[in-house]
C-alpha cells in the first residue's frame, strides 16, 4: 500500500468557512421556518384547544380583578389607560377588595382570599394585610412621616380629621405639588401627572396578580404546555433539516450544502456513514432548545445565546486544521467541496485512483519524452 503523505486525501478539499457560513445561515432560515409552520400550523391548534380552558381562566382573573374589562368585540383588554378615575376604581377594587376578598355585591374575589400571608415569619390573613395602610405605603407611595413636609416626593398625602391629624386608616389623597425624584424642583401635580402615576401603578398591579399563586398555576401549566409544543417542533424540525434530507441527497448534503456543493465526508476525507448524521443533530438540538426555549420569558438570553452559539462554533472552526465546528468534533465529520473534491469510500479506494492516476501522468510523460 503506499506511503500516506496528506492529512486528507489528495482529492478531498475543505469548504472555505464563508461558504460555510452561507450553508448555515440558509439551514437555519429553513429550519426556522420549518419550527414556525410545525409550531402554528400544527401544535398551535392541538395545543390551543387544549389550554383555551387556561387561557380562558386567566382572563377571569383579570376580568375580576378590574385590571382588564371585556370588549363590546369580546376580547379581553387592559382599562382605559387615559381616563384617570377608570384607573384610580379599578386599583383601589383591585388592591381593596379583589386581594383581601371583600368584594362589593356580584364583584369576584382572588381564589384564595381566604389564606395567610407569611409576613416577618408570623402568618396574617389575606384580608388583614391588603388592608389601607398596605394600599397608602405599597401602592399609592405615602411613606414620609410627615407627608406634608416640604420635600415630599409622594403624589398623595393622608387625609386629616377635624384637628389636623393624619388618618392612616383612610385611603390617601392627591396632592397639588411635590418635589421630582431627585428632591431637585417643585412640579405643580395636574391631571396628566396623575394619569402617568397611575399608569406605572396599574403595571405594578398586573404584576402583583400574575405573580398570586392561583394565577401562576395556570399560567406555569400553559407555559409547559407552549414550551413542549416548541421542543417538539425544533426536533421534527431539525429532524428533516438534518436527518432525513442528509439521507437521501448525496454526500449528507442538507438543502443549503447541496445549493453551494458542499457536503461531508467523515474526519479522515472519506465517505461518511449515515449515523454520522445523529451526533451532529444532537449537538443542533440542544444548541436550537436552548435559544428557542427561553424566547417566551428572556429575549435578551435568547440574542446572548445566539451570540454565543455563533462565537464558539468559529472558535472551534479557527482552531480546527479540519475546520471542524463543534457539531463536526462531535459527529467526526469534515464539510468538504464537492466541485473540486472525490470522496473515496476507503483508503484502499483512494490508493488504487492515486495509483492509476499517477500511472497515466507518467505514461504521458514518457510519451511526451
Amino acid at each position: 500500500m503506499m506511503q500516506r503523505k496528506y492529512t486528507l486525501p489528495r482529492h478531498t478539499n475543505l469548504a472555505s468557512q464563508g461558504l460555510r457560513f452561507a450553508s448555515s445561515i440558509v439551514d437555519f432560515a429553513i429550519t426556522l421556518a420549518l419550527i414556525l409552520g410545525f409550531f402554528f400550523g400544527c401544535f398551535n391548534i392541538i395545543v390551543g384547544n387544549v389550554t383555551k380552558p387556561m387561557s380562558e381562566q386567566l382572563d377571569t382573573y383579570y376580568l375580576e380583578s378590574h385590571l382588564k374589562v371585556r370588549k363590546d368585540d369580546g376580547t379581553v383588554a387592559i382599562i382605559d389607560y387615559t381616563n384617570l378615575e377608570t384607573m384610580e376604581n379599578a386599583i383601589e377594587a383591585y388592591y381593596l377588595r379583589y386581594l383581601p376578598g371583600k368584594p362589593l355585591e356580584g364583584e369576584g374575589v382572588a381564589p384564595n382570599y381566604n389564606t395567610t400571608i407569611n409576613v416577618d415569619g408570623v402568618d396574617i390573613p389575606r384580608s388583614e394585610y391588603y388592608n389601607v395602610e398596605y394600599f397608602n405605603y405599597y401602592v399609592l407611595g405615602i411613606t414620609q412621616e410627615n407627608p406634608d413636609g416640604d420635600l415630599s416626593t409622594s403624589y398623595f398625602t393622608y387625609q386629616k380629621d377635624a384637628e389636623g391629624n393624619f388618618l392612616k386608616d383612610r385611603i390617601g389623597i392627591k396632592r397639588d405639588h411635590a418635589y421630582d425624584e431627585d428632591a431637585s424642583k417643585v412640579i405643580t401635580l395636574d391631571e396628566n401627572s396623575f394619569i402617568t402615576r397611575y399608569q406605572y401603578i396599574y403595571i405594578d398591579a398586573s404584576t402583583n396578580l400574575v405573580s398570586q399563586d392561583f394565577y401562576r398555576s395556570v399560567s406555569d401549566q400553559l407555559y409547559f404546555l407552549y414550551e413542549a409544543a416548541i421542543a417538539v417542533s425544533i426536533v421534527i424540525a431539525g429532524i428533516i433539516t438534518y436527518i432525513i434530507i442528509p439521507t437521501f441527497l448525496k454526500n449528507g448534503q442538507t438543502i443549503a450544502k447541496k445549493i453551494f456543493k458542499l457536503g461531508l465526508a467523515n474526519y479522515d476525507g472519506y465517505k461518511f456513514q449515515n449515523w454520522q448524521l445523529w451526533p451532529r443533530f444532537v449537538i443542533y438540538f440542544v444548541v436550537a432548545a436552548a435559544i428557542m426555549l427561553p424566547v417566551w420569558t428572556n429575549p435578551t438570553y435568547y440574542i446572548l445565546l445566539v451570540i454565543g452559539a455563533i462565537l464558539i462554533s468559529f472558535a472551534f472552526m479557527m482552531a480546527s486544521p479540519k475546520r471542524s465546528a463543534l457539531h463536526d468534533f462531535a459527529a467526526r465529520t469534515i464539510v468538504v467541496d464537492l466541485e473540486s473534491s472525490i470522496i473515496f469510500e476507503n483508503e484502499i479506494e483512494e490508493d488504487a485512483y492515486i495509483a492509476k492516476e499517477d500511472g497515466l501522468s507518467l505514461e504521458g510523460e514518457e510519451d511526451n519524452g
